[in-house]
């Protein structure tokens, strides 16, 4: 019998086993310029072995980029922005790498734009127009622009936003440089400004000039004119046309300023003429046309224009009549504030406006006359018309009374009566004082017996003191020699203002004068004799009324 007998060997183990650590939870992560931040939470088994570094690894499914570090969160860097990532995590300790993590969700990188570039300007008279072009979107896609124009000479400085170049900038500063820059913005932020445009300045052709006056003469018509806007670019020159409308010949004049005469035209035609301006940047629309008859007369002067009641007296001056002389003026009267127009034709200065609205503001156009038409007008200033006529009342001290042949007790004869007085003193607003002339012959033969109560009458003149401007008067004028106290007689006018020139015409006047001389004999205490004629007479009162 054999005996085996066996040596086993016993080998002892450690007391625990390490082993790599378990895989870390899905990060999170955050996506930033060319980089993504990964977040996450260390596993909760290390493997037995401390952990001693984390790597995140962010991958666009073709190239992977890791980061290691001690602890969260990671950066990963040097990634492509606009791209997307998903990212893993995996923990290490002495005894290798874990699994990695579940990946994450996607991440895209990105920035703000980068800054537009080729800024260029066109200008108007009022706006920029910027074009550019886009800078890069870094990863996240535009959204808008930011066109900002800013002045350098005291404009009005103003942006705009746009979706795509170009961006109009619009209330800007017409004749003010200007240079603009652009912005981009994404959802990342906004990028620089742009380089800024060269210098710009707002312009544009001129505006049209305005208030054309027109001078005519013989063959010719002086153009007036106020320029309008230089809209940014200085006016080089004007243009001033006149084109007939019945036949004339038409022509035209440039000039650097105002007055412009066009010659050469037709005498007796009618014209519309309009100016234009030049500048740089073009020509201007024509003014508003101004029309005007060649040969007619030049626009009047308005010496004055004074308030009367219901109307206005316009005093003037002519103009050149220019070869034909004047015979009439015409002035136009509008109110502003709702009153009652006027248009008289009247042969002479002063022109009564008549039946106007009391308390209405009026302006008059007035124009002259002469056989080849009607020329241009001179246009007043604003009046008020006064208030509707009060009864005017005169008087005075101071005259005489004429009688020719004379007259006496008895040998009657047909007397030329003629009266001269002032009256100094007068009421109603209108009249402050005058003079009275009028001369007529009587109907029948006088005497002293038979001039009471006897009706004489003839035509005369007023003189008005005042208004100014208001000239004299024509009227018709009775005479009744009411009665005789020793060396005083009474004397009863009545009448009717005739002229056609100011506003008194077809008013009545009436009144009472005192003369220093009695009609009763001298035998009675009076001074007529029989032989002998009273031919002078001293007015000793005055005393008479308009209504």
């Amino acid at each position: 019998m054999c005996v085996v007998s066996a040596l086993l060997g016993v080998v002892s183990a450690p007391s625990a086993w390490a082993l790599v650590p378990g895989a870390p939870d899905t990060p999170t992560v955050t996506a930033g310029n060319a980089q993504i931040t990964v977040s996450f939470t260390p596993p909760a088994d290390d493997g037995g072995s401390p952990i001693t570094s984390y790597t995140a690894t962010c991958s666009d499914g073709i190239t992977p980029t890791p980061t290691s570090g001690p602890a969260s969160p990671l950066t990963v860097t040097g990634l492509t922005n606009g791209t997307s990532y998903t990212c893993t995590v995996t923990a290490t300790n002495s005894d290798g790498d874990s699994p990695p993590s579940p990946a994450s969700a996607p991440a895209t990188p990105a920035a703000a734009p980068d800054a537009p570039s080729n800024v260029t300007v066109a200008a108007t008279l009022t706006s920029t127009t910027v074009s550019f072009t886009p800078g890069a979107a870094n990863g996240s896609p535009i959204t808008s622009y930011r066109a900002q124009c800013i002045s350098t000479n005291g404009g009005t400085s103003g942006f705009s936003i746009g979706a795509a170049s170009p961006i109009t900038v619009s209330a800007l500063t017409t004749g003010r440089t200007y240079t603009c820059t652009v912005t981009a913005t994404n959802a990342i932020g906004t990028s620089p400004p742009s380089a800024p445009s060269s210098p710009v300045t707002l312009s544009g052709a001129p505006g049209a000039p305005t208030a054309l006056t027109v001078v005519p003469s013989v063959t010719s018509v002086r153009v007036g004119f106020m320029p309008g806007a230089a809209n940014g670019s200085p006016i080089t020159s004007y243009r001033a046309q006149c084109i007939s409308t019945n036949g004339g010949t038409s022509g035209f004049a440039i000039a650097t300023a105002s007055p412009i005469t066009v010659s050469a035209l037709t005498t007796g035609r009618a014209y519309s003429c309009t100016v234009s301006a030049t500048n740089a940047e073009g020509t201007s629309a024509p003014s508003a046309p101004v029309r005007v008859t060649v040969g007619a007369p030049a626009a009047p002067a308005i010496l004055r224009m004074i308030s009367l009641p219901n109307g206005l007296a316009i005093a003037v001056i002519p103009g050149a009549d220019n070869g034909s002389s004047i015979i009439s003026y015409r002035a136009r009267c509008t109110s502003s504030n709702g009153g009652f127009p006027g248009y008289p034709l009247r042969v002479a200065s002063p022109i009564i406006v008549s039946e106007l609205t009391p308390g209405a503001t009026y302006t008059c156009a007035v124009s002259a006359n002469n056989l080849r038409g009607e020329g241009p007008a001179r246009v007043s200033g604003a009046v008020v018309v006064g208030a509707a006529f009060s009864p005017t009342v005169c008087s005075g001290a101071a005259g005489t009374v004429t009688m020719s042949p004379g007259i006496a007790m008895t040998s009657g004869k047909p007397q030329t009566i003629a009266l001269d007085a002032l009256v100094t003193t007068c009421s109603g607003g209108y009249v402050t004082a005058g003079r009275v002339r009028t001369s007529f012959r009587s109907s029948t033969a006088m005497t002293c017996r038979n001039a009471t109560a006897m009706t004489s009458g003839g035509s005369g003149r007023m003189n008005w003191r005042a208004p100014r401007g208001m000239g004299s008067s024509d009227v018709t004028m009775r005479f009744v020699f009411v009665s005789s106290s020793g060396h005083s007689t009474k004397v009863h006018f009545y009448g009717t203002v005739t002229s056609k020139a100011n506003l008194f015409t077809a008013r009545h006047i009436s009144g009472n004068l005192w003369v220093n001389r009695g009609l009763n004999s001298i035998d009675s205490g009076g001074d007529c004799r029989n032989v002998q004629r009273m031919t002078n007479f001293t007015v000793t009162s005055i005393k008479f009324s308009i209504r």
